[in-house]
This record gives structure tokens, C-alpha cells and sequence, in this order.
């Protein structure tokens, strides 16, 4: 009997530890999850319609001229992210543009546009937007390609040889006191080239983006 009794309290003490294990090890931080991702819609939600506001506003937009967007909030990242674009016509061009969106500090994270007409891109080009779109909206993927690629980097590299490592930046800053290229990424991250202006220009000091 007492035998029986140790049995059952063992197993009693067992489903008690297990049960606080989950509440507090799964459920809770699952519920936290959930608010998270909610509070992002609602505020990606509010953050399209407005907008969308103020581009029909604009000119002559019409609703259809405006893509639906993409909401994602990225756990690992904690951003609320928002993807969407339009269509624009300039002079007989048709313009394209997409973009993505930190909803919650209203930063671009990236965009691009492409004359469709010409099929030249004005700003930007599609295939990095694809890339960052992938590193922001997928969790898994999120730093496990671009961050290797950073870790690569060596002082004294040429502007060339970093390009082909980590892609053309987003834009690059000549109008600076240090005598330096600054490059800047969409991911965050800023390299140094000296001397500036020149195309041999050498890898002087970076900083990685924020993972």
C-alpha cells in the first residue's frame, strides 16, 4: 500500500511540474506570441491605410494602381514588416514600384522602382529586394545566409571584390568630412572605402547589421 501511495505521489508531483512547465515554458510565451503578432497586423493595417491616403491623394491614383500588401511579424527580429507598391504614369512610362516597410519606426528597409516601359530600374533592382524580403520575412532564413557572407569581409578589400560578396549597397555616401565611400546596406550595415572616389578604393573599417 505505501508502495502504491509513493507511486502516486511521484506521479502527482510529475503532472504538477509538468503542468507549470508548460504554462509557464509554452503557453504563456505562445499567448505573448500571438499578441505580438496581432498588435503588428493592427498596426500594419492602420500604417497601409494611411498610406494609401495619402497616395490617392497624389495625382491620379486610383485604388487598383495599388498593390495588396504583405504583413509579417518577425519574432527573431522583433519588426513588424510591411510589403507593398504601385503602379505610377510618367510621360507615357509605367512606372513600378515596390517597397518594404519597419511599420513600427516607419523606416524603408528597402525599395526599388523599374521604368516597365524601358525595363531599366530607376532605384534599386528587384533581385535585392527579393533577397531582403527573404531575410525580413522568413525566420528560418533570416541571417543565415547574409550574415556568413559579412564574416567574409577582410580590411583591404577592394570595393569590387566586397560587391561580389555581399551585392551592390543600397546607396553610397561621398558627402562626408572623412574622406571616405560610405556604403550603406539594406540590412543596416555601413562599410568605409578609402580613398574616396576612386574605384580601387580599399575596405577601411564596417559594421555588421544589427542580427
Amino acid at each position: 500500500m505505501n508502495k502504491i501511495l509513493k507511486i502516486s505521489i511521484v506521479l502527482g508531483i510529475l503532472l504538477v511540474s509538468f503542468s507549470v512547465f508548460y504554462f509557464f515554458v509554452i503557453f504563456i510565451p505562445a499567448q505573448e506570441d500571438q499578441k505580438q503578432i496581432r498588435e503588428c497586423y493592427m498596426a500594419a493595417e492602420k500604417y497601409d491605410k494611411e498610406s494609401r491616403r495619402l497616395l490617392l491623394q497624389q495625382k491620379d491614383y486610383k485604388e487598383e494602381d495599388i498593390l495588396e500588401p504583405e504583413y509579417k511579424y518577425n519574432k527573431k527580429l522583433k519588426k513588424c514588416l510591411c510589403s507593398s507598391g504601385y503602379n505610377d504614369f510618367i510621360d507615357d512610362h509605367l512606372l513600378y514600384s515596390m517597397y518594404i516597410v519597419d511599420v513600427y519606426t516607419h523606416k524603408c528597409i528597402y525599395s526599388y522602382s523599374k521604368n516597365i516601359t524601358t525595363n531599366k530600374f530607376l532605384m534599386g533592382d528587384e533581385d535585392t529586394f527579393n533577397r531582403v524580403k527573404n531575410v525580413f520575412f522568413d525566420e528560418e532564413y533570416a541571417g543565415r545566409v547574409i550574415k556568413p557572407e559579412w564574416r567574409k569581409l577582410v580590411k583591404g578589400m577592394s570595393n569590387t571584390d566586397v560587391e561580389q560578396i555581399l551585392g551592390k549597397p543600397q546607396d553610397i555616401d561621398f558627402n562626408n568630412s572623412s574622406d571616405v565611400d560610405v556604403w550603406l546596406y539594406e540590412t543596416g550595415g555601413k562599410l568605409e572605402f578609402a580613398p574616396s572616389f576612386s574605384k580601387d578604393g580599399k575596405l577601411q573599417r564596417w559594421k555588421e547589421p544589427n542580427w
